[in-house]
């Protein structure tokens, strides 16, 4: 992680306006802390580091769907669920058809929003990446939460 960090930084070197390194950046900070945080100080503040990202990308890119959905993502890690679930509407309104941003998004309204709508981003998420195993994970696991164990 520390690489593609890196990587993304030399990226946004060398064009100070491109959003979408911005954008990944916020998400491997917050993978970075959440998997590696050494103390919770240390994951406060890889997650303001991930958030300053993303709010950036959305600065340089205002219909930038999936900022949107990673700076969503980052306040479920705080718990700040209403912020959240307005991000990963926002990122939806944006990218309805952004693999980047279904996926997440369908995790987001299995818990927080509504079922119904985690199964359809789930379904939809696999039409738009049929190959990606997590795609069809992601709606078992959907069906999962919602009892629904015929299918």
């Amino acid at each position: 992680m520390h690489e593609s960090i890196a990587l993304l930084d030399a990226a946004i070197a060398r064009d100070a306006n491109f959003a979408d390194a911005y954008q990944l950046k916020a998400i491997q900070l917050e993978q970075l802390g959440l998997s590696y945080a050494s103390d919770p100080a240390d994951l406060a503040d890889k997650l303001a580091q991930a958030e300053a990202a993303a709010r950036r990308a959305i600065t340089l890119a205002p219909k930038l769907g999936p900022a949107f959905a990673a700076l969503g993502s980052i306040e479920a890690d705080r718990f700040n669920f209403p912020s959240a679930l307005r991000n990963m509407r926002q990122a939806l309104a944006l990218s309805p058809e952004e693999p980047s941003v279904v996926s997440p998004a369908s995790i987001f309204m299995q818990y927080f929003g509504d079922a119904r709508k985690a199964l359809e981003l789930a379904d939809r998420s696999i039409l738009l990446d049929p190959l990606r195993a997590a795609s069809h994970a992601r709606r078992a696991e959907v069906l999962f939460a919602m009892r629904d164990f015929e299918q």
